[in-house]
């Protein structure tokens, strides 16, 4: 069972893991970027922390051959797992955000449906609003 899901309606394909917005058992909300409809945040009410960014970019900002845009997704994961993430189909060192934090995934299907439920899932995790401890 996810805590979310999230929707990218302004891109091209539709994911069978990614629905038609972000919900989730907590409060979370996404917002557009701008004036920019291809740009959208995903944030914790809680904190206003991002835990995901899902845009389109040209294909060369991530090394890819061929012209045109790809949609991607941005997450954040723990430092220790990105140098095995990228070496996975459809991963690449964050675009636009800190490499030694974030992953970005390919939304055209060649970084799997369970590999972004998952990276969501560790992103979503990692910036959520900590608990406070009750003092003794």
């Amino acid at each position: 069972m996810f805590k979310y899901c999230i929707c990218f309606p302004c891109f091209e394909r539709n994911f069978s893991v990614l629905q038609s917005s972000v919900c989730s058992v907590g409060n979370n909300y996404h917002q557009y970027a701008g004036n920019n409809f291809v740009t959208a945040v995903f944030r914790h009410t809680g904190n206003r922390k991002w835990f995901a960014i899902a845009m389109r970019i040209p294909r060369a900002k991530l090394g890819l051959m061929g012209e045109g845009h790809v949609d991607v997704v941005n997450l954040k994961v723990s430092p220790e797992m990105i140098p095995s993430l990228v070496q996975e189909s459809g991963v690449f060192p964050a675009y636009h955000m800190n490499k030694s934090h974030w992953v970005t995934a390919a939304l055209d299907g060649t970084a799997s449906d369970e590999m972004v439920a998952f990276l969501t899932g560790v992103s979503f995790d990692l910036t959520a609003p900590k608990r406070k401890s009750k003092r003794q």
